[in-house]
C-alpha cells in the first residue's frame, strides 16, 4: 500500500516534453485543416463553371432541335454574377425545363460579390 501512495505522490503533471509533443501535434492538425477550409471557394466557382457549360449546351440544343436562335448574356449589374439563356427573336429569356422559371442565374450569394 505503502508503493501505490508514493506512485501516486510522485505524479505531479505532465512533463514539459509531453506539453511540447501535443501542441506540436495540435500545430499540424490545424495547419492541414486550413486548405481543407478554405478550398470550397475553388469548389463553388467548379460547380458555376459546369452550370453555365450546362446552360450554354441546353441552348446549342434547343437551336439545333427548332431551327430558332438562342444566346447567352451577361446580365449588368454591380456584380456581374449573372446570366441569362435567351431566344434571340422574341429576346425573352428561356424557360428552365426543370423548374419551369427564366433560365437566369445570380451567382451573386455564392461568391459574395468577387
Amino acid at each position: 500500500m505503502g508503493h501505490l501512495k508514493h506512485n501516486l505522490e510522485s505524479q505531479q503533471g505532465f512533463s514539459l516534453m509531453e506539453l511540447i509533443l501535443v501542441m506540436s501535434l495540435i500545430g499540424i492538425m490545424a495547419f492541414t485543416a486550413i486548405p481543407a477550409i478554405t478550398n470550397t471557394q475553388s469548389v463553388s466557382l467548379d460547380a458555376a463553371s459546369r452550370k453555365l457549360e450546362s446552360d450554354i449546351r441546353y441552348a446549342q440544343n434547343l437551336a439545333m432541335t427548332t431551327g430558332d436562335a438562342y444566346g447567352f448574356r451577361t446580365i449588368t449589374d454591380a456584380s456581374d454574377t449573372n446570366y441569362e439563356i435567351y431566344e434571340v427573336t422574341s429576346n425573352t429569356a428561356v424557360e428552365d425545363p426543370y423548374d419551369h422559371l427564366d433560365m437566369q442565374e445570380d451567382f451573386t450569394e455564392s461568391f459574395n460579390g468577387h
